[in-house]
């Protein structure tokens, strides 16, 4: 671990004090250690640098170290160091494409082969062609690279805004 200290004069006892980010008080003499790196174990809090509402249940934090997607129930934290890039982009959706793909050519051949019966094969049918549509439209979604998994979320309505803190997180990364 690297660390940078003072050493305290005249052979007095060494005090060790966690300043300014733990503790209740200011460090009662004329020396006290001093930590340069962001570790887990100080408790700093960050400053929040930009942050972007994405919905009522989720919104994007920039602090300092690292990027925070806050949702209702988890937050997920993304440290700067390990962020290879932070994308906007526009995903189809495959489960429904492959679930209306299967249900609309066999709802039309059980149509057809007078196997439904009545409206259980229009049905059938009309669900299919609804979830292939429904995939084809697609979303927009957040796509986070890390060094080692990627991380995507849909964010919906909010693609401009997230395109617009997405660019400022890019312009104060550099």
């Amino acid at each position: 671990m690297k660390t940078s200290y003072h050493y305290i004069p005249k052979k007095q006892k060494v005090q060790k004090y966690w300043y300014p980010y733990q503790g209740t008080g200011t460090p009662s003499g004329k020396h006290h250690y001093s930590y340069t790196y962001n570790y887990d174990w100080l408790k700093k809090e960050e400053n929040i640098l930009d942050s972007c509402k994405i919905s009522v249940f989720q919104e994007l934090k920039l602090t300092e170290n690292q990027l925070e997607l806050v949702q209702e129930k988890k937050t997920n934290t993304f440290p700067l160091s390990h962020l290879k890039n932070i994308s906007v982009s526009y995903r189809y959706i495959m489960l429904p494409i492959i679930i209306g793909g299967i249900l609309a050519p066999f709802s039309l051949v059980a149509i057809f082969g007078n196997h439904a019966q009545g409206w259980s094969g229009i049905v059938g049918l009309f669900a299919g062609v609804m979830l292939l549509y429904y995939g084809f439209n697609g979303s927009y979604q957040l796509v986070i690279e890390m060094t080692h998994n990627t991380f995507t979320t849909f964010i919906g309505e909010q693609k401009n805004e997230v395109e617009g803190f997405v660019q400022r997180m890019k312009s104060k990364r550099r």
